[in-house]
């Protein structure tokens, strides 16, 4: 028996789920809203008939999953929005890949004229040609023109790298990255941008099952051997490669072969997010090595990148783990991506499909099961999480002085099977890092001996678990004249790049420690770390800073070792010892308190004997031993 909604006034911020099993049908004008974070669910269909005419009947600030076929009367779809509240508040709607979908709306925050040039856009909905998806989306009619820098839109080739531009006829497919023309106002978009802060987009959901298919790496097997050999030629356009393709994954010194090739771009095609590491049916490739959301683009046929055009969010992937940002794999309502491959063993088809629709904003990993059926009070999908015990990784996030994040982040990720000092999949490198403010880490010795240079500049570094007590490289750098202070905060991810610390630190009692040389401040770096960067800290190149991981081996090493080619500090009744390295000749010992205040310094210590170390208090201290010949060692020990 189908049941009639005549009215619906329901309070939902305080249920977790609303279901209805059978059909649907909204007959009137009485108002629906799901709150955020609100899961209203359909096991069969949803109605909206002819006299469904007010704009937002269905108001959705959260979750509205649809298992059967959505028909609506209205011509536009606005009697039923998802709103946007900001980037991580907006209402999703999730219908079954096999059923059909009528029109309905979804509002989302403007694009910002100011930072893209060329707004990168992708569109859940279904048009006929480009005509109509700007009438639908914009209200205005397509700009086509013989000049493509003022045409619309431009759409992403995968087979041929470049952006094609885009007629009033033209043909949008789902999936398609887009970017539209902010630049030269095509249609008045610009406009559209300037006067709204949020604007509301019109159409039939893309809620069905996508290949794409025929995409291939022929381009890239042909048009050089090497970076350097095809950067400077020119597409059909007449724009030199350079101009337009970065490689935010690789380093053009250690990868010329493959750097700036296989990647591949695309967008989301659904009302929901789509989570990007369910990819074993959709995306998956033994040599897929990263997923990134840029941040900016902004290019044209002389100069390409006139700002910097980093990810904003990147994953780096080696076959097994992840590293990164685990946001990085969640693409929101008309986001798009870009998948990056280490070589032409890409997918035959790209699949987009129920099982990567999410209404969650994290990742959740392999393991994942879906509900059948779904029922109230339960998230898109479950997960039992893929963790691998050995996996620590470090964010580091620089904030200004008003605790706004610049976007300026770094990551040092420790696990097994990690050949120090070598690249590897699971690294990357800042793209062009220019002048701008931040943190980047430098390749680690090693040997663990110092590094005072960085001619990668990399914003993921990874090293081994064996890899203890040794200095992993941190530059600070700034524009010259920044009188701007800032704080460096962390967090931290055990197991796996989806599972966040919220405990003060690794249960294991492992650690990452944060060093100052400046300063002499030695501290570990646990979840609430929160370290000023002041005003005067200009670097650049010249390295202050320090990360370590474990500087507190001291249950792993005895006295029964053999002791001649290392360090260790011992105690000895009721005194704690240094014994030394006797390849060494001389070194410089401090001793930090838990705050990392430095309390005790020998300078010049023979070590062809042992130091004795004079403690008052009781308490918990840190022991740094830098050597003649460079090597820094470092131990936790305990009064």
């Amino acid at each position: 028996m189908k049941h009639n909604y005549l009215i619906w006034s329901l309070c939902l911020s305080i249920i977790s789920g609303i279901a209805f099993a059978q059909d649907a049908n909204i007959v009137g004008n009485m108002k629906v809203k799901v709150e955020p974070n609100t899961l209203f669910y359909f096991g069969e269909n949803l109605n909206l008939n002819q006299n469904v005419t007010d704009n937002k009947v269905i108001e959705n600030e959260g979750n509205i999953k649809i298992d059967g076929n959505l028909t609506n009367a209205h011509s536009t779809g606005e009697n039923f929005v998802s709103t946007w509240i900001d980037k991580d508040t907006y209402g999703q709607v999730i219908i079954n890949q096999n059923k059909d979908a009528g029109k309905l709306a979804m509002e989302k925050g403007k694009i910002n004229p100011a930072v893209f040039a060329w707004g990168q856009f992708a569109i859940p909905f279904a048009y006929n040609n480009a005509q109509e998806a700007m009438q639908n989306l914009f209200g205005v009619d397509y700009t086509s023109s013989t000049n493509r820098y003022n045409a619309s839109m431009m759409v992403w080739n995968n087979n041929k790298p470049r952006w094609d531009h885009l007629n009033a006829s033209s043909i949008l497919k789902p999936g398609d990255y887009v970017i539209l023309n902010l630049s030269a106002d095509a249609g008045n978009v610009l406009d559209a941008m300037n006067n709204n802060d949020v604007l509301i987009y019109k159409g039939a959901p893309t809620n069905k099952e996508h290949s794409i298919t025929g995409i291939s790496s022929n381009f890239y097997q042909t048009i050089g051997a090497e970076w350097n050999d095809w950067k400077n030629k020119r597409n059909i356009y007449n724009e030199a490669y350079h101009t337009y393709i970065e490689d935010h994954r690789r380093d053009l010194s250690t990868d010329p072969v493959n750097y700036g090739k296989h990647s591949y771009q695309f967008g989301n095609p659904y009302t929901s997010n789509i989570d990007l590491s369910l990819f074993a049916d959709s995306f998956a490739a033994d040599s897929l090595i990263g997923v990134f959301k840029f941040g900016n683009l902004d290019w044209n046929i002389d100069s390409g990148s006139s700002s910097l055009t980093d990810a904003a969010k990147k994953a780096t992937y080696n076959g097994t783990i992840w590293a990164g940002d685990a946001e990085a794999l969640i693409a929101k309502p008309f986001e798009p991506f870009v998948l990056t491959y280490a070589n032409e063993n890409i997918p035959a088809s790209f699949n987009f499909n129920d099982m990567m629709k999410t209404f969650s904003m994290t990742s959740n990993a392999n393991g994942l099961t879906q509900p059948s059926p779904l029922v109230p009070g339960q998230s898109n999908y479950q997960t039992e999480g893929v963790n691998n015990a050995d996996f620590y990784q470090l964010r580091l996030n620089l904030y200004d002085e008003n605790d706004a994040f610049t976007g300026n982040r770094i990551f040092v990720v420790v696990t097994n099977g990690i050949e120090n000092g070598t690249p590897n999949n699971l690294e990357s490198e800042y793209s062009d890092f220019g002048n701008r403010n931040g943190f980047y880490l430098a390749q680690e010795n090693a040997e663990g001996l110092p590094v005072n240079s960085s001619a990668r500049k990399m914003d993921i570094n990874t090293v081994n678990l064996d890899f203890e007590n040794k200095p992993i490289p941190l530059f600070f750098n700034r524009e010259a004249g920044d009188p701007n202070g800032y704080y460096l905060k962390a967090n931290l991810f055990y197991g796996s790049i989806f599972n966040q610390l919220e405990e003060e630190n690794y249960p294991d009692q492992n650690s990452f420690y944060f060093y100052d040389q400046t300063e002499d401040v030695f501290i570990p770096i646990t979840t609430d770390f929160n370290y000023y960067i002041g005003p005067d800290d200009i670097y650049g190149e010249k390295i202050r800073y320090e990360l370590y991981w474990n500087a507190n081996p001291d249950d792993r090493l005895g006295l029964g070792e053999e002791l001649a080619g290392h360090t260790i500090v011992y105690k000895d009744q009721l005194v704690h010892k240094v014994r030394f390295n006797q390849n060494w000749n001389t070194a410089e010992v401090k001793v930090f308190d838990l705050s990392g205040r430095n309390i005790l310094t020998y300078n010049n210590v023979d070590t062809k004997t042992d130091l004795t170390i004079k403690l008052d208090l009781s308490g918990v201290y840190f022991v740094r031993i830098k050597a003649d010949t460079g090597e820094v060692y470092t131990q936790k020990i305990l009064k």
